[in-house]
This record gives structure tokens, sequence and C-alpha cells, in this order.
């Protein structure tokens, strides 16, 4: 029997009879091109988390090992931390407010070089938005704020008033 209790298939005569690498359990697949290696789910996971895989740090050069599951690129921290912080990681970009350059880490968001400019830069998109004509304004040329209230008024709907009989 399996680990996750998936009853044996003793004959092996049949092609679509298979031989779990982990339990040495005998199972059937569903087709014979099934590319269904293990027997269950806890079979499949217990060979990913036995492998062990080599990678090569990229900061410092050494060689470390991991489960298959980690996704690790760096043999530690304190790598990491290095590599992001390095003078490779920095990039100069041009600050779209005042246009002066400024140095930034690649792996971080920063549009302007410094707070004043990001506030400016918000100032001026405020002021943009506030002159853009608004939905209502788009539809109906009329002036006044209640323009589209009264457009809204004049269009005429149908009463849903029913009779419940004769008489009322």
């Amino acid at each position: 029997m399996s680990p996750d209790n998936t009853p044996d298939i003793t004959e092996d005569t049949s092609e679509m009879a298979r031989h779990c690498p982990v339990c040495t359990t005998v199972f059937t697949v569903v087709t014979a091109t099934s590319r269904q290696v293990f027997c269950s789910p806890t079979c499949k996971e217990t060979n990913r988390q036995s492998k062990p895989i080599q990678h090569t740090c990229p900061a410092c050069q050494t060689e470390f090992t991991t489960p298959a599951g980690q996704r690790r690129i760096y043999c530690s921290d304190e790598c990491q931390t290095t590599s992001r912080t390095s003078e490779d990681a920095r990039e100069n970009r041009t600050c779209p407010v005042c246009e002066g350059p400024f140095e930034a880490l690649r792996t971080v968001r920063q549009i302007y070089c410094s707070p004043p400019c990001r506030k400016d830069a918000e100032r001026r998109r405020d002021q943009t938005r506030e002159r853009r004509p608004g939905p209502l304004a788009r539809r109906d040329p009329s002036p006044g704020p209640t323009a589209g209230a009264a457009t809204a008024a004049k269009i005429r709907r149908p009463s849903r008033i029913t009779s419940t009989g004769p008489g009322t």
C-alpha cells in the first residue's frame, strides 16, 4: 500500500503499470502516454524535498546547496545585501521635474531626485486634473452644475403601475 493509502496493483503485465521510485509501489496510470512518475502526491513531494541543488553565489562565487523547493540565489543575507547595495546595483537617472541627474538603486522605484520635486510633480498633476472637463460636461454642453440633472428630468420613463383587478 502506498503512503496515501492507494491500493497496490500487483499485476505488472500491462504497459500502464508503473513502479513508484520512492516507495516501489506498483500503480496504474490512466493512459499509456501519461507522464505520471509517482504513485501519490506524498511520494512526489518526498522526492522533491530530498534532492539538493547546487548553486553558485553571484556575490562571493561560493558554491552552496539548497533543497529543490527553495529559490535562493545568494548563499547568505549578507551577500544579498552587499549585492543589492553595491555600485553595480546603482544607476544614473534624470529627474523629470528639474531634469537634474541623480543616482538610485536598480531595485528601488524612485522617479524624482528629492521630495520637493515629487511634491511639485503631484501639484502639477492635480492642477491638470482640475482643468479637465468632467464626465457630465462632455455629454451635455449646456452650462451650469445642474445641467445633467435637468437633462435627466426631461427623460420620460414608462410607469410601472399595474392593475390588480377590475375596478382598481
